[in-house]
């Protein structure tokens, strides 16, 4: 007898009412449903077997919700599916990005019961919670997503050296600059007068101290000692004739660089003719020359380092692209990645499926529903930009048609459109912020200029500034005194003596001031 005619033979059939006796197949403990487990309010399934006609009821068990009842029968010895119900995870809610940081599904590919999400900062931050993983679980997300906070680099306290700092700060994130000068003027630093802070929240070298130049030719250099500064007198023979050696022939440390650091022996000084050599850090790409050389007590104008783009598999998703399984998460400046769109998921032209990174920047491409109406997509939260804030409320999810508007810090000057646009789920090209250049006395003083009526020691980009050659130096051409800063960089003119023998020469010297 088959299933629907045993159906029809006993009518109406209640739970755990018995078929006829004549017919005399029974059934053995209800066979296994998968992610579900039997109804205990509709049934006693602790016997050794069921009698024909018998109905076993499941539910879903913990983490997953039932779509349609899940029914069998037992009919001829064996339990027969009689419904097409079946359980499926249920879903947790977007967790969120968190401030400074970002997150990525482990082995899932959406927010169902039992995935994996893990939270990451960003370059200059590190974590404050104890944790980093949340997990879907049956009341929701295991914990609050963690939080992130920037890595301070400790103040400078010695009492020797004054402070030339771009915030107000005793404590300084990743990429603040400040400039150091000796509290007394008779002092010199014995480092580099520039300094800035890393990643890793400690200073990209040991800030420097002072020393003190006696009048009897000695150097006195105030060492630490318990709680107290012994000054330790080293004779130091004609000094004065040195020093104006030095400012002719050798040069200073040369200039430091964002996100790199110098290969080779570090010295105060450096004879005319020296080489050195930038190493940019990993995954970030070396712009301009890896050497620069010292010519005439000036270097020649050092590379920068451009940073690479990290793949965001959030954004990815919410626009329904992935990439190559196995591929790294990093790309370098200039190189292209080529998305792929999800099934049912389709972009109006291939090409606009490969995006390329620009320093630090990568255009995600959106892919929407076939047939489907592109206009209704929203926009992921918007790029970061280095040296910017956006102004206004900020969202998880922006319409279409949103516009959102940047702010360059104090003293940077924005390049691009400072407003952006959400549209069909792709925001506009964001703007960069270009950076100011400070005045390094040190620079002027050893290249025989200066300058007049200096309201700020702040340059912004693209200001011209007109320096002035010292008395009893000139240079060959008065055009050659006027520089401009271009992101960062300011070239110093160089004088030299009326009276030198050497045909007078343009040197110029650079110098990279604010990050």
């Amino acid at each position: 007898m088959n299933v629907l005619g045993l159906i029809f033979s006993i009518g109406a059939v209640t739970f755990s009412c018995a078929i006829p006796t004549i017919l005399k197949d029974k059934c053995k403990h209800p066979t296994k449903v998968e992610h579900a487990e039997l109804d205990w309010s509709k049934g006693d399934w602790n016997k050794q077997a069921y009698s024909q006609g018998v109905l076993a009821y499941y539910i879903c068990r913990p983490g997953y919700m039932r779509l349609g009842t899940i029914r069998k029968i037992c009919s001829e010895g064996e339990w027969v599916r009689i419904s097409n119900g079946s359980c499926k995870r249920k879903r947790c809610n977007n967790p969120g990005e968190i401030d400074f940081g970002t997150f990525e599904l482990i082995n899932e590919e959406d927010f169902l019961f039992g995935a994996i999400v893990e939270y990451s900062c960003q370059p200059g931050y590190q974590m404050i919670s104890k944790h980093k993983r949340i997990e879907c679980t049956v009341f929701g997300w295991s914990k609050e997503p963690p939080e992130c906070e920037a890595r301070l680099c400790p103040p400078v306290v010695d009492d020797s050296v004054r402070i030339l700092s771009t915030v107000l700060d005793e404590e300084y994130t990743h990429g603040q600059v400040i400039n150091l000068q000796c509290k007394n003027p008779n002092d010199k630093l014995n480092g580099p007068s520039q300094i800035y802070c890393t990643t890793n929240g400690t200073w990209n070298i040991e800030p420097p101290t002072c020393k003190d130049y006696s009048e009897e030719g000695g150097m006195a250099v105030k060492q630490s000692h318990g709680d107290k500064l012994i000054p330790i007198t080293v004779e130091l023979p004609q000094v004065e004739q040195k020093e104006q050696k030095l400012t002719e022939t050798k040069c200073a440390p040369p200039p430091l660089i964002l996100f790199a650091e110098l290969i080779g022996e570090r010295k105060w000084m450096y004879d005319s003719g020296s080489v050195i050599q930038y190493q940019c850090l990993m995954y970030y790409k070396v712009k301009g020359n890896q050497q620069i050389k010292c010519q005439d007590g000036v270097w020649d104008l050092p590379p920068t380092c451009l940073r690479p783009c990290v793949l965001n598999y959030y954004y990815m998703k919410g626009n329904n692209t992935t990439v190559e399984n196995g591929r790294s998460k990093f790309l370098e400046h200039d190189e292209v990645v080529h998305f792929k769109c999800l099934p049912t998921f389709e972009i109006s032209k291939p090409g606009q499926l490969n995006a390329k990174c620009l320093d630090g920047t990568l255009q995600y491409p959106k892919c929407v529903k076939i047939k489907q109406k592109r206009t209704e997509k929203k926009c992921s939260p918007p790029p970061f930009i280095l040296f910017g804030e956006l102004m206004g409320e900020k969202k998880w999810m922006y319409d279409s048609g949103s516009v959102i508007q940047y702010q360059c810090l104090m003293y940077y000057k924005l390049k691009g459109n400072q407003q952006i646009k959400c549209q069909d789920g792709v925001w506009d090209l964001p703007p960069t912020c270009l950076r100011p250049c400070v005045f390094n006395y040190n620079y002027m003083k050893g290249n025989n200029t200066t300058v007049e009526n200096v309201r700020s020691k702040f340059v912004e980009h693209d200001d011209a500034v007109h320096f002035k050659c010292l008395p009893t130096f000139e240079i060959s051409k008065p055009g050659q005194l006027n520089a401009k800063c271009l992101d960062g960089t300011l070239q110093y003119p160089k004088c030299v003596k009326i009276t030198d023998e050497v045909t007078a020469q343009p040197s110029v010297g650079t110098e990279t001031t604010v990050y």
